[in-house]
């Protein structure tokens, strides 16, 4: 075998192996084959190749396919060739190819499907049931990329896992702090026997994590980006009385009524990380997947935890005019901001440094594991009406913006960044925080 890898030889995937004159054996079963036989009698693999059955093909499940003759996949860290490798096509999955690959180290321990044009689709994010609606290459992408900035949190929710079928609706709208009310009903289309069953509050945290390994023909160690979510809420509440038990077709109707998460965190899409909330009726199973049926819940934030500065919102993010040093920023609208609306922002900066240009700017920042620092928006002025305190702008908070939070190990801020460009010399900047809901 280190023969063939060091000079590159193709390995044929014929089907059988010549042995005398009396027969062959087949390389696929590894059964007798007869003399003059078309095919192997066990497998069907195809003796074409003659009397000596060198070029056979595979069994009607598999077509050796030349098309993917020239792939090669290079998954070791060391600079090794993966020669040789052959590639198989599935009939009827035309534009999908299998490829394995056999390298120095001895056989791969990996599968890579790929389309016509050699594209991967090994890369895949994932999320714990009941957000586990997307899970799949949509969850991921090449480094650089931001998989989440296209996904909604309700999309993530999946409705159930067809053990069970029904609705959760709710009275109102659901805000941290208060109470849940709504309605649930189901219908069990199977045999269900859980150990328990409830009716569950469950919180996803998903985050866009750098990892390593998804493209074999770099050194990165950081070649691709996938969304990993797990669980940082689940609790279980014993009213509505749930049967852990129930034959197919039967139902139940109830109202039900639970707390909201005192303190958060509000339902919020940090652009690449995302909180989101799911109201669920789970049947834990023994040894086997959990059933269930949910529904997706849009958590609001609650303004007056802004205002009691819980954690690390409110506090100046809420006040009027905050100084800084001998600025003065100062939000003449009411705060906090509801995105889709304008922020009214007026600056006195007498020690403002002349310069060629002036912008005052709307920051978002976040501590998510694969987040960005985004200027949302921005207005250009003459820095000379910041020394004057003349300078007033109007900044358009984006329709949709995640409110100011900070709950689950993540945190979501707003900056009002004013700045003076100065020629050859490093900007000089004062900002202060602003609250948004």
């Amino acid at each position: 075998m280190s023969d063939l890898l060091n000079q590159g030889t193709p390995i044929t995937p014929d089907s059988t192996t010549a042995t005398d004159d009396q027969g062959s054996i087949c390389v696929w079963c590894g059964k007798s084959v007869p003399a003059g036989a078309a095919r192997c009698p066990a497998c069907g693999a195809s003796t074409a190749g003659g009397a000596n059955h060198e070029a056979g093909t595979a069994p009607a499940v598999f077509e050796e396919d030349p098309a993917v003759a020239d792939y090669r996949f290079d998954a070791l860290s060391t600079p090794s060739r993966v020669d040789p490798s052959f590639g198989l096509r599935v009939p009827g999955t035309e534009g999908l190819h299998l490829g394995v690959g056999i390298g120095i180290g001895g056989i791969l321990g990996e599968t890579v499907l790929v389309g016509p044009a050699g594209i991967e689709f090994g890369n895949e994010g994932s999320a714990p049931s009941p957000f586990d609606a997307l899970n799949g290459p949509q969850l991921a992408g090449p480094l650089g990329s931001h998989p989440l900035h296209a996904i909604r949190p309700e999309q993530l929710v999946r409705q159930t896992d067809g053990a069970v079928s029904g609705s959760i609706t709710l009275d109102r709208p659901a805000r941290v702090g208060d109470g849940i009310t709504g309605h649930l009903a189901f219908t069990a289309n199977d045999s269900i026997d859980a150990r328990t069953a409830h009716l569950r509050l469950v919180g996803l945290r998903l985050d866009e994590i750098r990892e390593a390994g998804g493209d074999r023909h770099t050194s990165e160690s950081e070649s691709r980006v996938a969304a990993r979510g797990r669980l940082f809420s689940a609790d279980a509440f014993l009213e509505p009385s749930i049967p852990a038990v129930l034959k197919p077709g039967q139902s139940l109707e109830s109202p039900f009524s639970i707390p909201a998460p005192s303190l958060g965190p509000p339902t919020a899409h940090l652009g690449e990380s995302i909180i989101a909330w799911a109201i669920e009726v789970r049947w834990d199973i023994p040894l086997g997947t959990d059933h269930f049926i949910a529904a997706y819940v849009p958590l609001a934030q609650n303004p007056d935890l802004l205002a009691a500065g819980v954690g690390k919102q409110g506090g100046l993010s809420l006040e009027p005019c905050v100084a800084v040093g001998d600025a003065t920023i100062s939000v003449t609208s009411p705060l906090p901001a509801a995105s889709g609306s304008q922020i009214s922002v007026s600056v006195a900066w007498p020690s403002a440094p002349s310069g060629e240009n002036a912008r005052i700017e709307l920051h978002r920042r976040t501590n998510a594991p694969n987040g960005l620092e985004e200027v949302l928006a921005w207005a250009n002025l003459d820095p000379a009406l910041l020394r004057n305190g003349s300078a007033q702008v109007e900044l358009l908070v984006p329709s949709g913006l995640a409110p100011t939070f900070d709950g689950a190990g993540l945190q979501l801020d707003y900056v009002i960044r004013v700045l003076v460009d100065r020629t050859l010399r490093l900007d000089a900047a004062v900002e202060r925080p602003v609250g948004i809901i």
